[in-house]
């Protein structure tokens, strides 16, 4: 009688003993797909984050050069103008314009 009711003890033991393995191993196995699926998302983000990074970087460069070539085109403005103003307090009595020519009429010749 004791015999049995130890072995009966034992069956359950072992059954709830499988159980609870086998519970535990569902559950890391959970965990374990868990745990690659974040990785995986974290790979993605930062693919992600460094495709913006590089974005921005080449963005930016492209902001820096346009931003330098109006600056030279601001200074080439600057020197023709200042060419423009000097010619024109200059003296012309040097300079021949045949009359009736639109720049006898501005000039008043």
């Amino acid at each position: 009688m004791v015999y049995k009711l130890e072995r009966e003890i034992r069956k359950e033991l072992q059954a709830d003993k499988t159980f609870l393995q086998k519970d535990v191993k569902e559950e890391l196995c959970y965990v374990k797909d868990e745990v690659q699926c974040i990785r995986s998302d974290i790979a993605q983000l930062q693919k992600t984050e460094d495709e913006r990074e590089k974005a921005t970087t080449t963005t930016n460069q492209e902001v820096k050069e346009s931003i330098a070539e109006l600056k030279e085109k601001v200074e080439d403005l600057s020197r023709a103008r200042d060419q423009v103003i000097f010619l024109a307090s200059s003296p012309l009595k040097h300079f021949s314009i045949p009359q009736g020519t639109a720049c006898s009429q501005i000039l008043g010749s």
